[in-house]
């Protein structure tokens, strides 16, 4: 309502006064208020609308809406006008109520966005890139871990049935050599750190605004 009314300053003025209508003139310092507060929610209504997408995944996003606003807030605390300082530090109260401790699963579903990974983290403070990449880290090998030991038994379930594959022509190199591939490739264990810092040592993707990060992740599922 207050972005609709705003640009419409003057027009609302000039109606007043064609309309004689002394008594609802808006004063200066009124239309200075308005504008103050509206430049205060909008971020917040911006938020809101970035994290409520229906159809795609925004958890990703939520990180760095998070520090945003904190950052917006603060910067009210020396705000001019009385209103608006008393209502950050209100805010901010009850902003740090649910944010004071971002949850692990927002920072790891910030870091698998390949647009920041740790990036953004470091723009905002050294100590919380440092814990936050230790919490990444070991969540990673937790998570590496226990689907190592799926793999692992699927592997061996598949083993079984190995018997009733074809026997491989050994005078035939080509197969041979194909075949060896082929089985390192179903033995081999992937290295766990070299797989975690690839991806976090890999330059960044640039910033877009239709990013799709479940398509990015099904092309790269293999790394």
């Amino acid at each position: 309502m207050l972005e609709t009314v705003l640009p419409l300053r003057n027009a609302t003025a000039s109606w007043l006064q064609e309309k004689n209508c002394d008594e609802l003139t808006i004063l200066p310092h009124e239309w200075t208020e308005a504008e103050n507060i509206f430049i205060t929610l909008k971020p917040f209504y911006t938020s809101t609308v970035l994290l409520s997408v229906q159809d795609k995944p925004t958890t990703h996003k939520a990180y760095m809406v998070i520090s945003v606003l904190r950052k917006h807030i603060n910067k009210y605390f020396r705000h001019q006008s009385t209103a608006l300082k008393d209502a950050a530090q209100a805010m901010e109260t009850k902003f740090l109520k649910y944010f004071d401790d971002i949850p692990l699963f927002v920072v790891i579903a910030h870091i698998l966005d390949p647009q920041y990974k740790l990036e953004y983290i470091l723009t905002e403070s050294i100590v919380s890139h440092a814990t936050y990449k230790k919490e990444f880290e070991d969540f990673f090998a937790s998570f590496y871990a226990e689907n190592t030991v799926d793999n692992r038994e699927y592997a061996s379930a598949t083993t079984v049935n190995a018997v009733n594959l074809p026997q491989i022509d050994q005078s035939d190199p080509f197969a041979v050599a194909d075949n060896a591939f082929a089985t390192r490739r179903t033995h081999s264990t992937p290295s766990q750190k070299n797989e975690l810092e690839d991806y976090l040592t890999s330059p960044i993707l640039p910033r877009k605004q239709d990013f799709d990060i479940l398509a990015y992740w099904r092309v790269h599922s293999h790394l």
